[in-house]
């Protein structure tokens, strides 16, 4: 959910692999501004958050959970799910929602 543009990303995540040529993986993600009068970025660039002087540098977490299946040499599904945990910015700045996101993807390769 956060773009990589004027961002600190403090992260750590573990990776399994389980039978039938599953992957789960866990990635836990810390995103802080680089500066305080740094914007918020989505992922496309576009500003989400303006940037106030003086404000809080701390963005938020996000969880990331990941289940992936190589079916064959030219098919790969995987499935996830993330959540994203408002920082201090986030809550003075605007809506303190957290963001709930589940995907499932299938990848072919020629």
């Amino acid at each position: 959910m956060v773009g990589r543009q004027n961002i600190v990303d403090w992260n750590a995540g573990i990776s399994v692999s389980l039978p039938y040529q599953l992957n789960f993986a866990f990635d836990l993600h810390n995103f802080w501004r680089a500066r305080n009068s740094d914007a918020l970025y989505n992922p496309g660039g576009a500003i989400v958050r303006a940037g106030n002087p003086g404000s809080m540098k701390r963005v938020g977490s996000e969880i990331d959970l990941t289940l992936k299946s190589s079916i064959n040499r030219h098919l790969l599904v995987a499935g996830g799910y993330s959540h994203f945990f408002p920082g201090a910015f986030i809550r003075e700045s605007g809506s303190p929602n957290g963001i709930h996101f589940a995907y499932l993807m299938i990848q072919t390769t020629f």
